[in-house]
């Protein structure tokens, strides 16, 4: 006979044993038998039953975010320290949309978002000048720039697909959040 052996947290020895056709297990602790079982039995007890379906995940509502990078340049008019100057950044930015996942298991593929966004705002600001965009370009005025360029998109018009909000980093610590509206 097959024998494993183990202790419980009380310290008793228990042991499972099997007989010569595997057919039963014995449950013997403290070296009296104190269960039997069929084999198929205790496999049923210790393997996780899978699902029948795939879990329905039509109806969840996710968010999803991606970043994206550009390099310009700006300065401030209406500033009277050191970035009334050109100078430059690269510039960070977090996209955040929600909706309700469709068939496949995503709301949309990552690819998409990314055409989208580089399409209609990076491709624009990528290497620029923002003054020549933006008369006064803080990183508020860029994010809601950003906003109104990213809420043209059709996706965001014609489908379940909800522009939450967008995140703009000037500086590796320094970030400006707009959710639209005023």
């Amino acid at each position: 006979m097959d024998r494993l052996k183990f202790y419980s947290d009380s310290g008793n020895r228990i042991a499972l044993e099997t007989d010569v056709n595997k057919q039963c297990v014995g449950v013997i602790q403290n070296d009296q038998l104190i269960a039997t079982f069929k084999t198929s039995e205790v496999l049923e007890l210790v393997t996780p039953k899978r699902p029948e379906k795939e879990p329905k995940t039509a109806a969840k509502r996710v968010t999803l975010t991606r970043d994206f990078y550009f390099d310009a340049a700006h300065f401030l008019p209406k500033h009277q320290g050191k970035c009334k100057n050109m100078h430059g950044h690269r510039w960070r930015l977090r996209v955040y949309i929600s909706g309700r996942v469709n068939t496949s298991g995503m709301l949309i593929d990552f690819k998409v978002l990314k055409s989208m966004v580089e399409n209609l705002v990076i491709n624009l600001l990528d290497h620029q000048t923002i003054n020549n965009r933006i008369l006064n370009p803080t990183a508020e005025n860029i994010c809601t720039f950003i906003w109104r360029w990213l809420g043209r998109a059709n996706m965001f018009t014609h489908s379940d697909i909800t522009l939450e909000m967008i995140q703009l980093w000037e500086t590796p610590d320094c970030s400006v959040i707009y959710t639209g509206g005023i």
